[in-house]
């Protein structure tokens, strides 16, 4: 027979109000009196009522994490951090993936307005307008921004210092003799803009080669833009790549059209998720993902349960440069 949680505070020798608040974490219970509880628990294997329990606190102990790709190794190291951040608390995480199209960001809000307790957003474009964020937030539930360059006033944001990350690495190229830049990734973005103040600042009188766009996203994306980088006259002897995952591709073209990492061209990523498995190994850019997710997870859940109230802030997060074999001394001449 399925124990109630009538049986669990009658072995407790307590009552069933009690019983619940330990359950729910909605008020204080001594330690004593919470071990009790606990271990009437175990012994009858009591499992609560989780529609009852949502119909009680008007919460379902759900949370949406709506993300612009799981393709991109970053993005399953960031949603790993949430998760355990989420299950300490008693919360489940659904992960919304939009695939950088708008109908399926639409499409996960209409089906968790209801659900979700409060939303983490990745801070991209396609998800940081006010017809997908708002809309939880006109419902009084609670949003934070988690990663990406754009930042919202109304909502807390925590990111990472993207710009100062790209100025310390062109810095540490420019320390090298580096003088011919090529950015590989996508063309308007802070870590861009990062990499032209670094130029200007030490004196370089030109900006960052930005080849012909298209998508930006993947290796092969990577490989192509890296080839046109070297179309023509300009000859680059350091590449920035926007991530990782660009600079795999640009490393496989610069390998197979007979160009020496780091002797013939230097080569950086960020993210620090393929850094490591690349031959030569990456110089890159490590974000804090776990602090990140730690601090994203706690600031929402925090709001949900009413424990925080102040206004919404950007909490900016420092990444690290990390030295691989990927860059080299500029090549004479």
């Amino acid at each position: 027979m399925t124990a109630t949680i009538r049986d669990v505070a009658r072995l407790a020798g307590t009552s069933v109000a009690t019983v619940s608040a330990v359950i729910n974490d909605s008020k204080y219970v001594s330690p004593e009196l919470r071990r009790r509880v606990e271990e009437a628990i175990r012994v009858l294997n009591y499992r609560p009522n989780r529609v009852g329990r949502a119909l009680a606190t008007q919460r379902t102990h759900i949370v949406a994490y709506f993300v612009r790709s799981t393709t991109n190794p970053f993005f399953p190291s960031i949603i790993e951090a949430v998760e355990k951040a989420m299950f300490q608390r008693g919360y489940g995480l659904l992960v919304c993936n939009s695939e950088g199209q708008h109908h399926r960001a639409e499409r996960y809000r209409d089906l968790l307005m209801s659900h979700a307790d409060g939303v983490l957003i990745n801070l991209s474009d396609q998800l940081v307008r006010r017809e997908i964020y708002g809309a939880f937030l006109d419902r009084d539930k609670p949003v934070v921004g988690l990663t990406g360059e754009s930042v919202i006033d109304d909502i807390d944001c925590v990111v990472s210092d993207d710009a100062g990350g790209f100025y310390q690495l062109t810095r540490y190229l420019i320390d090298l003799g580096h003088r011919e830049f090529a950015f590989i990734g996508p063309r308007h973005t802070q870590r861009v803009e990062a990499v032209n103040k670094a130029l200007a600042d030490a004196g370089i009188n030109a900006l960052v080669h930005l080849p012909p766009q298209g998508p930006a996203t993947t290796d092969e994306d990577g490989y192509r833009l890296t080839g046109e980088a070297f179309h023509g006259a300009f000859r680059p002897t350091a590449l920035i790549c926007f991530n990782d995952v660009l600079a795999m591709g640009a490393l496989r073209w610069c390998t197979e059209h007979g160009l020496s990492v780091p002797h013939d061209v230097s080569i950086t990523g960020c993210d620090e998720t393929y850094s490591r498995f690349a031959i030569p190994r990456l110089t890159t850019i490590r974000i804090p993902v776990n602090d990140m997710g730690y601090t994203a997870s706690t600031i929402l859940l925090d709001r949900i349960e009413g424990k925080r109230h102040e206004t919404p802030r950007v909490h900016a997060f420092s990444p690290e440069l990390v030295i691989g074999e990927s860059t080299g001394r500029a090549p004479a001449g």
